[in-house]
C-alpha cells in the first residue's frame, strides 16, 4: 500500500499541527451552541501573553448607559444629584463618602468626554469606558443592597470581581444549577416520600435531652452519665 495515500487519509481525519479551521467552522459552531467565542484581537494577544489583564472583556454586557439613563429619568441632572437625593437620609459613614466620591468621578468623566468629543464621545464612553462601567455598577449595586439587603445579588452587579468568587461563565453556571436540580429531583423520586420525611437518618434510641451530671439514665440501672 502506498504510504503517501495512507498519510493523506490520516490528514482528512486528523488536521495537521498548526492547521486552523476556516471561518465557516466558527460560524457553524456559534450557530450550533448559541455562544460566540467573543475574543477580539487585542484580547487574544493578552491571553497569549503574561500581561496582567485588568480590563473588562469586549463581550462584557455593559449596563452603564442604562443605569445613567434611569438616574437622569428620575429627574436628576447629574449623578451626584441622584446620589444626594437617594442617600440623603443615610447617616454619614465611610461607605457614603466613598459612594459620593464615585458619583463625582462619574460626572467628571462624562464631562471630559462631552467637552472633548460631544455626544459621540458620550455614546462611546457609556458603552466602552471600563471606569464608568465599574463606577455606575458600584453605585447601582449599593442602591440595590439598600433596597433589598441581598448581598449575593449585589456582588453579581459589580463589574470587577474578587479572586475568591466563581470564575464560571453565566451560561455554565445556569447549566450546572439546572443539572444539579434535575439530579436532586431524580433522587427524591427514587427515594420516595421517605426522603422528605427524613427516613434513613439515624435517630438516637434514648432521649438525648440534657440531664444533670451524674443522673441515672432510664433503662440502665446503676449507670450514670459522664
Amino acid at each position: 500500500m502506498d504510504p503517501t495515500s495512507r498519510n493523506s487519509a490520516r490528514q482528512t481525519e486528523w488536521p495537521p499541527l498548526g492547521y486552523l479551521p476556516p471561518q465557516s467552522f466558527f460560524t457553524a459552531m456559534e450557530a450550533a451552541t448559541g455562544r460566540s467565542p467573543g475574543f477580539s484581537q487585542v484580547e487574544l494577544e493578552k491571553l497569549a501573553s503574561n500581561e496582567r489583564w485588568i480590563a473588562l472583556p469586549a463581550s462584557y454586557k455593559r449596563a452603564a448607559g442604562e443605569i445613567c439613563q434611569l438616574m437622569r429619568s428620575a429627574g436628576h441632572a447629574t449623578v451626584r444629584g441622584w446620589f444626594t437625593s437617594t442617600w440623603g437620609n443615610v447617616p454619614e459613614s465611610q461607605q457614603r463618602r466613598d459612594l459620593y466620591h464615585s458619583a463625582t468621578l462619574c460626572d467628571m468623566r462624562i464631562d471630559e468626554y462631552l467637552t472633548a468629543h460631544g455626544t459621540t464621545g458620550l455614546r462611546w464612553a457609556l458603552t466602552h469606558d471600563d471606569m464608568l462601567e465599574g463606577l455606575f455598577r458600584q453605585l447601582s449595586a449599593a442602591r440595590e443592597f439598600q433596597i433589598t439587603g441581598d448581598a449575593a445579588a449585589t456582588s453579581r452587579i459589580l463589574a470587577f470581581r474578587s479572586a475568591n468568587e466563581s470564575v464560571l461563565p453565566s451560561w455554565l453556571q445556569t447549566e450546572t444549577r439546572r443539572w444539579s436540580n434535575q439530579v436532586h429531583k431524580q433522587e427524591l423520586r427514587v427515594c420516595g416520600p421517605k426522603c422528605s420525611a427524613g427516613h434513613g437518618i439515624p435517630h438516637p434510641k434514648e432521649n438525648t435531652r440534657a440531664r444533670p451530671f451524674g443522673m441515672k439514665t432510664s433503662g440502665a440501672a446503676g449507670s450514670t452519665e459522664c
